[in-house]
């Protein structure tokens, strides 16, 4: 049983334990949030013996109905109007439940959580997210602070997807991990599937999940160029791997690198590129950091050279052409300089510390009305 099926099957029984010591009925509904997860809670709430009942879309490929596994149809739900009973869902099933049986005043009003949950706040108090990533980790205080920040900013990159889809991916994948007996930012960013980088402590993992997603859309545009040969990347890792540059390690599985991209470009969320490559690959994650991916598809971060401001002009346009208006301030140290609209600005400036022929200037203009 995952992660997701074994916390939902714990808060729901608890849940039936607090109402049946008070002698009050529990008729839930609880939406499958993937198939796995409805037919894993299903069955978790039969070994407690407690009332559940599977319902299944009419003609599913993946359910067969049967009165001994207790798997129904919507249709079948009018029997099933009195007593204490757990109705679980699987994806996209509860909207066909007739109005009769569900909703406000109808046998089955009470929903766990709403089918888009956890993008979707709505839900019983018991499966507030927060107490949800309680059970699935042990860590408290500064720590869990941190592991639910990466949590939050990651259903932020997956709500793009489809919802079953996205869904699977959280909770099949990245909240499948034992995060309780094996807990470790370290293996948390493993958990997600992204690339790791030894050299940080992922304090602000915003901050690291945007560096990946950068790297992410270099690494497309570099395999989508009409002159990508991979048979030169496999030849220039060879060497590196000669210079030392690149763990030996890496040519191993160099090709499944490549196709594991190629197949996920155009499903996923571009820092989930390389996903499909460490589901499969797990031990590969140790040595496809973000500094060896750069070093795969040659990508170089931009060195910035110190600017010398050797003298500032401001020109006005006359009649008889631009004439030269006095400074009114200006600053060799920061380079600013008070200038009217229409001026023309002349800088006469030398570069210090160049690392390469390209040079970009940035000229930002900052107006005032």
């Amino acid at each position: 049983m995952i992660q997701a099926s074994k916390v939902i099957v714990d808060i729901i029984s608890k849940i039936y334990s607090d109402r049946t010591e008070n002698n009050k009925e529990t008729r839930l509904v609880i939406p499958g949030l993937t198939d796995l997860i409805a037919k894993e809670v299903h069955l978790g709430l039969l070994n407690l013996n407690m009332p559940s009942l599977l319902v299944v879309e009419p003609g599913s490929k993946h359910f067969e109905v049967s009165k001994k596994e207790r798997i129904i149809e919507p249709d079948a739900l009018v029997s099933f109007r009195y007593g204490s009973i757990f109705i679980v869902g699987t994806p996209g099933v509860i909207p066909s439940f007739q109005d009769s049986i569900k909703g406000e005043g109808a046998p089955f009003k009470t929903f766990a959580f709403s089918e888009e949950w956890p993008w979707s706040k709505q839900s019983m108090d018991e499966f507030n997210l927060d107490d949800f990533l309680l059970y699935i980790s042990d860590v408290r205080g500064d720590e869990f602070n941190w592991f639910k920040e990466v949590i939050r900013s990651i259903l932020n990159y997956l709500k793009v997807l489809n919802l079953s889809v996205r869904a699977q991916f959280l909770f099949e994948k990245i909240l499948n991990n034992n995060f309780k007996l094996d807990y470790s930012r370290h293996n948390c960013i493993k958990a997600l599937l992204v690339p790791g980088n030894s050299d940080t402590v992922y304090d602000n993992f915003p901050k690291y999940i945007n560096e990946v997603t950068a790297l992410a859309k270099k690494v497309i545009l570099q395999i989508q160029r009409a002159d990508f040969i991979r048979g030169d990347l496999i030849q220039s890792c060879t060497e590196k791997v000669t210079e030392g540059e690149i763990p030996a390690e890496v040519l191993e599985y160099l090709e499944q690198f490549f196709d594991s991209i190629l197949s996920t470009i155009n499903n996923f969320p571009e820092c989930f590129i390389f996903a499909r490559f460490f589901e499969k690959n797990p031990h590969a994650w140790e040595y496809f950091t973000l500094p060896i991916i750069k070093e795969i598809f040659w990508i170089t971060e931009p060195t910035k050279a110190s600017i010398s401001i050797k003298k500032i002009e401001i020109l006005y346009p006359s009649k008889t052409g631009l004439l030269l208006r006095p400074v009114h301030s200006v600053s060799s140290d920061n380079g600013e300089v008070l200038a009217f609209e229409n001026d023309v600005v002349r800088l006469h400036f030398s570069l210090e510390n160049q690392a390469s022929n390209t040079t970009q200037l940035i000229i930002k203009l900052n107006r005032e009305e």
